[in-house]
């Protein structure tokens, strides 16, 4: 579903060197903000850098309380996840830039982002794990992100929703968020709250068999 790519690098030639037709975007996370000055058009993406409370743990050695700090503060940062998200489902391309002085920073953000969001980055610098991937049993939680953030349609919510993603209540895509979102959007020729979630999760079963299927709907 995400078919764009994601790296990250802290060889400042890999981000000077990028294709000049804006076909990679950057993600500056130098505290410094010095790449921006060179690269007007890239992201400052600082928020996703350690707190500093898990700062502190690391310079106290306690890496258990930086890893549930940060783990636990990268989860909360969806807003910017979101956008990243939604610039890879269209298939843009991002390279991240963090200095060499952010190691081990780099190493727990490559590490939690895929814990969180199924996001393999390929670190450049490390030919045992430079490649990008994603985990596929991710995409009902990118899906989630990106309708309730108005970033795809009910259609494309319902559509691309994998058939095996019921939780244990019977929701679609396990958000009931998202969920009564699209049983709203979709507003169905029924009168009953329960007749019109019926009706999405009958047209969320026929569509997969039938991807061009037009839901027959009321309209608001």
């Amino acid at each position: 579903m995400l078919t764009g790519t994601i790296f990250v690098t802290s060889d400042p030639q890999v981000i000077y060197n990028r294709p000049l037709d804006n076909s990679v975007m950057v993600v500056n996370l130098d505290e410094d903000r010095k790449l921006s000055e060179l690269i007007p058009n890239a992201i400052e993406g600082v928020i996703l850098l350690p707190p500093v409370d898990a700062k502190i743990a690391e310079v106290d050695g306690d890496e258990a309380k930086y890893n549930s700090i940060y783990l636990a503060y990268l989860y909360n940062q969806q807003d910017f996840m979101s956008a990243i998200i939604a610039f890879l489902y269209k298939g843009g391309n991002l390279m991240i830039y963090l200095p060499d002085e952010y190691n081990y920073t780099k190493q727990k953000l490559c590490e939690f982002i895929f814990q969180i969001y199924g996001i393999h980055i390929g670190d450049l610098q490390n030919p045992n794990n430079n490649q990008c991937y994603y985990n596929l049993k991710c995409i009902p939680f990118w899906l989630n992100i990106l309708f309730k953030r108005d970033l795809i349609t009910w259609l494309d919510w319902v559509r691309k929703m994998p058939l095996d993603a019921y939780d244990q209540r019977g929701i679609l895509g396990g958000d009931p968020i998202a969920f009564n979102k699209a049983v709203e959007l979709m507003n169905p020729y029924t009168d009953t709250y329960e007749n019109k979630v019926e009706e999405l999760k009958l047209y969320h079963k026929k569509v997969h068999e039938n991807p061009k299927l037009i839901p027959a709907i009321r309209g608001i």
